[in-house]
């Protein structure tokens, strides 16, 4: 079962990155200051870190927001790797992401926004999310409609 959660504000999304990073031989996180996002929601399995979806209001659409999500599995292996990996998305992790964008999708939709976006950064992670979820391909980006 995935627990989801609402994070609220930057120090919040900085607990996200440190629990990525636990196990990776990486420095210590910079102290920069981000502009804060409208919303993330995180997910936990058995107390465990699984990802994370953070949306942004869209600069160039009133009233949409992007998406942006990490994986900690995959992040993990990112960065371990130095690149990103090249194998399509498992049962499981599609199965976390629609989980965590659903509940980014409701928390963007209750916070008046009337759609949400996202792009293919990894193989199949933006295809399989809009099958699962009904998003339509637009503009190069996929778009659901709240």
């Amino acid at each position: 079962m995935i627990e989801l959660e609402q994070v609220a504000g930057c120090d919040a999304e900085r607990s996200l990155y440190e629990a990525l990073y636990a196990r990776l031989p990486i420095p210590e996180l910079s102290r920069r200051e981000w502009p804060p996002p409208a919303g993330i929601v995180a997910g936990r399995r058995d107390g465990e870190l699984m990802g994370w979806v953070v949306f942004l209001a869209d600069v160039e659409r009133d009233g949409e927001a992007v998406l942006q999500w990490i994986l900690v599995d995959r992040e993990q292996q990112r960065i371990a790797l130095g690149r990103n990996t090249e194998h399509r998305v498992t049962d499981d992790e599609a199965e976390v992401l629609v989980a965590l964008v659903g509940a980014a999708a409701e928390a963007a939709r209750r916070a008046g926004y009337g759609a949400v976006r996202w792009w293919n950064a990894e193989p199949g992670f933006a295809e399989t999310l809009a099958e699962r979820t009904g998003a339509q391909r637009a503009d190069g980006a996929y778009r659901l409609t709240l």
